[in-house]
């Protein structure tokens, strides 16, 4: 029992007053504060690897270096773990105690709500903290000055939400865990820490713990396989550690087998983790741009989706600095956003919807991304649409949106947009396809013919006119006729006449059925190049005869059939006719350059095929002088490839007539293969200008592909 003594004086003073003796008066101590200890138990005992990152907290902590340390890095990539489990192994260290506050669970806390959890944590009554904020935070501050604090805060947003919670002591340390930028912290003198992927031995390691040494040291190939496909996301390594370590019965071949299924579930778990939180304006964007996939849309591509009234840029910004989206400059100098990719391992057979999260069925899209993917399409077809009659106007023209398109100032310019949204147009006719618009995705592949087959992508010419095909027959629209004999086209120039001749067959067939002789025309015209490709090269005149004599009965164009004639003449040289092919060459350039409506492209094409016969001939002056008619109907910056052909003949023709210009025409050349994308062309050139042969075009409708991913084809 505590004795409590009081003294109590009344009464009226009228002269001087003196106290003898002093009063003490004994009072028990003010209670201690109490020691907070909030830190959640580390989701692992040690850390994979994390021993420079570890290392480096400790050495910031013992030298005073730092008393803010922001971490950073991917969603899963390993920030808490770290965090929490560092701050576990020093708490000793700080004993005035441990405070956490978890912002990804509570996207809504604030900085003050915290302060105020912290200060009753802290020993302050819930009646002594003050209602406005401001004088809340300087009491947060009077009550630390110089405590030893440790404060985790994990999954911060904004630098808004740390800020208000620093305290005021030298001997306090706060470790902040975010996905986000927050440039404001290291202005505030924050030292920044980010956590990559782990080393591939790591993972190995981490595996091995889970599968037991026995076990890893009988599979050491399929544990490192294992470890491969975890592509050093200790969030995936865990997940397979934990399957291998539930089932230990299965050899870890077997993990191996199926590790696509759990990759795209760590990778959703990833994903959703990421974007959980983000506003719905921002997570249909992101819905978006995963669903084009590819090399992503520049900023100005995603203003026109019209998803919401915010600001794009700072949306875009936004998902960038959580990983969900990366900020690239493709080849063309252009800034794209395309979204974070999926690991190796998740492959087709595990669909990834827009949250991210890995189903057995196709995902459901919601209305606005529907929409706006439904904008997106219609936009590339019709900026495909207007490139197309931009670079060859009118030329074989089905689609509606070619002939209401608005070309552009000039064909270079269109020929540099093409290059630049090459790729991203490309994604377009899946995306149409498996939106249920076939309509727009036969019309996507007609626009693309031209641009994709003059700057010879071969391969994505039989890409883009598969889709149209099969869109075009869904439609029963006469389009797929040309959409068979363009697949058959590209078949050709890649080494497979078989298939090529199957294809323009099918075409032939359709094109009768829908009584169509334009496209009955370009079926025999492309069934003429399949069997230049088989070696039937006398087959092949008959088939240009058949073709030229029904442009002949349909009425067509003068430059039709000039086309023509410019395909057969290098197969009557190759057969040994060279008069015959110089006169069709020749009757070529005079049919096109006569057309009404004026197509020099077509007509530099002609020249070039003459050029060669007449080298061919010994004629040197004369292609000499048909090569520089030739440069002079190009445009370089749109015409880039038949450019570069032209500089390639010149440099040749040049060389026999002992021009001093000659090493100029092959430098020309050079350059203009590298700017076209054909560089292994531009090498041959630079390195054997002895053998180096500029490509010609023998019976086809152009050269085929020389370098990257374009496969080599057979020329005759």
């Amino acid at each position: 029992m505590t004795d409590m003594t009081s003294n109590a004086m009344n009464g009226h003073v009228t002269g001087t007053l003196i106290q003898a003796r002093g009063i003490t008066l004994h009072l028990p101590p003010p209670p201690a504060l109490p020691v907070p200890a909030q830190l959640p138990r580390p989701a692992a005992r040690r850390p994979v690897d994390r021993v420079v990152e570890s290392a480096r907290l400790t050495r910031w902590h013992s030298t005073g270096q730092a008393d803010l340390v922001v971490v950073t890095g991917d969603a899963g990539i390993g920030k808490t773990t770290l965090t929490l489990w560092w701050a576990t192994t020093q708490a000793d260290t700080f004993v005035d105690g441990r405070l956490h506050a978890d912002f990804a669970a509570e996207p809504d806390l604030t900085g003050e709500v915290v302060l105020r959890r912290w200060l009753r944590a802290l020993g302050i009554a819930p009646t002594a903290i003050p209602s406005h904020p401001v004088e809340v935070a300087a009491l947060w501050r009077s009550l630390t000055h110089d405590r030893h604090l440790l404060l985790v805060l994990d999954g911060a947003h904004t630098a808004d939400q740390v800020l208000p919670l620093l305290p005021a002591s030298p001997h306090a340390l706060t470790l902040v865990t975010t996905r986000h930028h927050l440039p404001e912290l290291i202005t505030a003198g924050a030292r920044p820490l980010h956590l990559g992927v782990l080393p591939s031995h790591a993972a190995r390691d981490l595996l091995a713990a889970f599968a037991g040494q026995t076990r890893a040291a009988r599979e050491p190939e399929h544990l490192h396989r294992l470890a491969a496909l975890c592509q050093g996301h200790p969030l995936t390594a865990v997940l397979l550690g934990g399957h291998l370590a539930a089932h230990p019965e299965l050899p870890i071949a077997a993990v191996v087998d199926h590790a696509h299924t759990l990759t795209a579930l760590s990778w959703s778990i990833a994903m959703r983790m990421a974007d959980h939180d983000l506003p719905p304006a921002d997570r249909d964007l992101l819905g978006v741009l995963r669903h084009v996939g590819g090399p992503g849309l520049s900023a100005d591509t995603v203003g026109m989706l019209d998803l919401s009234d915010h600001d794009v840029d700072r949306a875009l910004r936004r998902l960038v600095d959580r990983g969900l989206l990366q900020q690239v400059t493709d080849p063309t100098g252009a800034v794209r956003y395309p979204a974070t990719p999926a690991p190796e391992a998740v492959n087709d057979d595990t669909p990834v919807d827009q949250s991210g999260s890995s189903g057995d069925s196709s995902p459901t899209l919601s209305q606005p991304v529907t929409q706006a993917l439904t904008r997106l399409v219609a936009h590339y077809a019709g900026l495909m649409s207007s490139i197309a009659e931009t670079l060859e106007p009118g030329k074989h023209a089905y689609s509606p949106l070619r002939q209401s398109a608005t070309p552009f100032s000039d064909r270079g310019a269109a020929r540099t947009v093409f290059d630049r949204e090459h790729r991203t147009a490309m994604t377009m006719l899946p995306l149409a396809v498996d939106l249920g618009l076939p309509d727009f995705a036969w019309q996507l592949g007609e626009a693309l013919w031209i641009p994709l087959r003059s700057g010879r992508h071969t391969e994505d010419v039989l890409t883009s006119q598969t889709l149209a095909a099969h869109a075009a027959h869904h439609l029963e629209h006469p389009y797929e006729s040309t959409a068979l004999a363009r697949i058959a086209w590209a078949q050709s120039w890649l080494g497979r006449p078989a298939d090529a001749l199957v294809n323009v067959e099918q075409a032939t067939a359709v094109a009768r059925h829908h009584d169509d002789d334009r496209a009955l025309a370009t079926a025999l015209s492309v069934w003429a190049q399949a069997l230049i490709a088989d070696d039937q090269l006398e087959a092949a005149v008959a088939m240009f005869d058949r073709c030229i004599d029904l442009d002949i009965r349909t009425g067509a164009r003068p430059w039709v059939l000039g086309l023509r004639l410019r395909q057969q003449a290098p197969v009557l040289n190759s057969l040994g006719r060279p008069d015959q092919a110089c006169r069709a060459a020749r009757f070529a350039v005079g049919l096109i350059l006569g057309d009404p409506r004026p197509r020099g492209f077509e007509a530099a094409r002609a020249l070039i095929v003459h050029a060669e016969i007449l080298l061919d001939l010994g004629l040197v002056q004369l292609a000499d002088d048909a090569l520089i008619h030739a440069d002079t109907l190009l445009d370089p910056d749109a015409d880039r490839v038949h450019h570069a052909d032209v500089q390639a003949l010149l440099w040749q023709s040049a060389t026999r007539l002992g021009h001093p210009d000659a090493e100029q025409h092959r430098a020309r050349a050079i350059a203009a293969y590298d700017l076209a994308g054909h560089p292994q062309r531009a090498a041959e050139l630079r390195e054997h200008p002895d053998t180096a042969v500029p490509p010609a075009v023998a019976g086809h409708s152009d050269p085929p592909p020389s370098d990257g991913n374009r496969e080599q084809g057979t020329r005759r």
